[in-house]
């Protein structure tokens, strides 16, 4: 083989290694430190939209908050969970067995302060602070049919909330998985989990992994 040929072989050998690479590490990695806080639009939980009694027992209706929950859980270990484009007023039967797995795992960890929150972006709400008509569709629906439907208590456990990719830019979430299970403890990644489809959610392996991360010491 002539010198010069010999010579393309192996850089195109080195870049398809280094592409191969690349794209094994795309995401959020084992040990990575988190990108940082980001504010969803809490939906369900204390900072959900809520009724409040005032002064005098008059009953209020409050909005929910645009709330960072990466900031409320500190160090503790916490599953957060990303879910792209789901059905809300009819979401998919695996999905609501995954959040209400994690809602009882929080239950029964408290000791172990661990803690859940679920974010649910969609290409219909482009922007979460601005598309005020659509934002609050899509919070009743996460209501009545995600939060009724995996049983959680308005967030006891689990806290649903919305947000927009645009606000995620720092986080290098997988466009092709529908859901991406990353859990992390003192703001460091211990395990990411991605489903490219509804019907794909392994409950039983996002558990095991969650009771893992509780077990292990600090």
């Amino acid at each position: 083989m002539p010198k010069r040929a010999l010579s393309l072989l192996v850089a195109l050998v080195v870049t398809a290694v280094c592409l191969a690479q690349d794209e094994k590490k795309s995401g959020l990695q084992p040990g990575d430190e988190l990108p940082g806080p980001f504010r969803p639009y809490n939906v369900t939980g204390k900072f959900g939209e809520r009724t409040i009694k005032e002064l005098g027992g008059k009953e209020t209706a409050v909005e929910g908050q645009f709330h960072c929950l990466v900031c409320d859980y500190g160090l503790a270990p916490v599953a957060m969970v990303f879910v792209r484009n789901a059905d809300l007023a009819n979401p998919p039967e695996p999905l609501l067995k995954l959040l209400k797995e994690l809602h009882d795992l929080v239950q029964k960890h408290r000791n172990a302060r661990l803690g859940a929150f679920a974010v649910f972006l969609s290409d219909d709400l482009p922007d979460v602070v601005t598309d005020d008509e659509k934002r609050d569709e899509l919070a009743k629906q996460l209501k009545d049919h995600v939060d009724k439907g995996a049983e959680l208590a308005l967030g006891e456990n689990v806290v649903l909330a919305l947000e927009s990719k645009k606000y995620l830019a720092n986080y290098p979430l997988d466009d092709n998985a529908v859901v991406t299970v990353v859990l992390y403890r003192n703001y460091k990644v211990v395990e990411t989990l991605t489903f490219a489809k509804f019907d794909a959610i392994n409950v039983e392996a996002v558990a095991a992994k969650v009771k893992e991360m509780v077990a292990a010491k600090k």
